[in-house]
C-alpha cells in the first residue's frame, strides 16, 4: 500500500523482536546496530528516530525513576550525538535539557537559575543591543531579522565545567572560580539576512559599530561544519556583557535549526538523488558506512561508532578540491 520506501523506513526504526539474547546489553547493542546500519540504507531513519526519542523524553514523567534515568542516559549517549551529526540542533538541544533534568535535577535547577538571574540582570542591555543592531543594519541597506538566543541549560552547564577545568590548570585554587558571565555565547544575536553577501556586509557593519573579541571570530559559511551548519560568528562587548552574533541567510538558518530533514525538503527532487548527494557530502555518512563494512559484530560496530563518530573532538582535513575527509586511525 505504501511502497518499499516506507516499508524500509518502518523496518529501520523498529526494534528487533522474537530473538533471544544472552543479556540486556547484547539486546541494546543489537538494536542500536540495527538503527545505525539502517541509516546507510535510508538517511531519513535517523531523523525519525530522533523525533520519536524527543516525544519519549517529553512524556518521560509517566515512567518509573529507573526507566527515566535509563532512557535519559541512552538519549545523551546515542540520540544527542546523532542529532548533532545531521545538524538537527533544535531537537538536539531539547534532548540534552530533558535528559539533564532527569539525570541531575539539582544541577539543572542551579544552572537554570544562574542563567535567568544573569539574563534579568542584563535585560535592558540585551533589549537595546537587539534594537540597535537591527536598526544600524537596516540603516546600512541590509534587510534582516535580529533575535536574541539564550544558551540552553545543559550546554551552559558543560561550558562552565570546561571553563573551570581550564582555569584550574593555570591556577592553584581547587574550587570553581569561573562565573557564568565568562561564557562568550551565553547570549547570541541571531541575525538572519536575505542573501549570502549581506552576511558579510552585516559583519563589517557590526565590527565597525561594536568593540569585538577578534580571537573568537569563526567563518562557517565558506568553511561549513561537517553537519551542514553554516554561519558567521563574532563576539561583541556590550556594557561589560559578552554577546555573540550569529549571521546567516534564511536558508542557512533553516538548515542550522532543522538540519538534514530541511536540507532534503529544500532540494525539491527525488529522495534517491538527494540521498546520493548526502552520502557524498556528509562526512558522518561516509564514516558510518566505512565502519559498518569493517565491523560485522554488533558490539564492536557500536563501540567504534561511539568512539570514532561521537568523540568530542575529531580531526578533519580539507582537500585541494574542497572536500572534507577524516583520517582513519591506525589499526583498521
Amino acid at each position: 500500500m505504501f511502497g518499499s520506501s516506507v516499508a524500509r523506513l518502518v523496518d529501520g526504526v523498529s526494534k528487533l523482536k522474537g530473538l533471544n539474547f544472552s543479556s540486556k546489553s547484547e539486546k541494546v547493542e543489537a538494536n542500536t546496530a540495527k538503527i545505525l546500519r539502517a541509516i546507510n540504507e535510508d538517511i531519513r531513519v535517523i531523523s525519525i528516530k530522533c523525533a520519536d526519542r524527543l516525544h519519549n523524553m517529553e512524556t518521560i514523567g509517566f515512567k518509573t525513576e529507573f526507566k527515566q534515568k535509563e532512557n535519559a542516559l541512552e538519549t545523551i549517549d546515542l540520540y544527542v550525538p546523532l542529532a548533532y551529526r545531521i545538524g538537527m540542533y533544535a531537537i538536539k538541544k531539547k534532548l540534552e535539557d530533558l535528559s539533564f533534568k532527569v539525570l541531575n535535577p539539582l544541577e539543572y535547577e542551579d544552572t537554570s537559575r544562574k542563567i535567568n538571574d544573569y539574563l534579568n540582570e542584563n535585560k535592558e542591555t540585551l533589549d537595546f543591543v537587539v534594537y540597535k543592531t537591527e536598526k544600524v543594519l537596516r540603516d546600512n541597506g541590509i534587510n534582516c531579522v535580529v533575535k536574541l538566543r539564550v544558551k540552553e541549560v545543559y550546554s551552559t552547564y558543560k561550558k562552565m565545567l570546561k571553563l573551570n577545568k581550564r582555569q584550574r590548570k593555570v591556577s592553584s585554587q581547587e574550587t570553581s572560580i569561573v562565573t557564568i558571565d565568562a561564557i562568550h555565547d551565553l547570549f547570541a544575536l541571531k541575525i538572519v539576512t536575505d542573501d549570502y553577501l549581506d552576511c558579510y556586509k552585516a559583519l563589517g557593519v557590526i565590527h565597525k559599530e561594536y568593540d569585538i573579541d577578534s580571537t573568537r571570530f569563526k567563518e562557517f559559511i565558506a568553511g561549513p561544519k561537517t553537519n551542514l551548519y553554516r554561519s558567521l560568528h563574532t563576539v561583541l562587548y556590550v556594557n561589560n556583557c559578552l554577546v555573540q552574533a550569529q549571521i546567516r541567510t534564511k536558508e542557512m538558518d533553516m538548515v542550522d535549526t532543522y538540519g538534514l530533514p530541511y536540507y532534503i525538503y529544500s532540494k525539491n527532487k527525488p529522495f534517491s538523488e538527494v540521498q546520493d548527494e548526502i552520502r557524498d557530502s556528509l562526512q558522518f555518512c561516509k564514516d558510518l558506512n566505512f565502519l559498518s563494512e569493517y565491523f560485522e559484530r554488533n558490539d564492536l560496530y557500536v563501540e567504534k561508532v561511539k568512539k570514532e563518530l561521537f568523540a568530542k573532538e575529531n580531526v578533519y582535513v580539507r582537500t585541494k578540491n574542497n572536500k572534507t575527509i577524516r583520517p582513519v586511525r591506525q589499526g583498521y
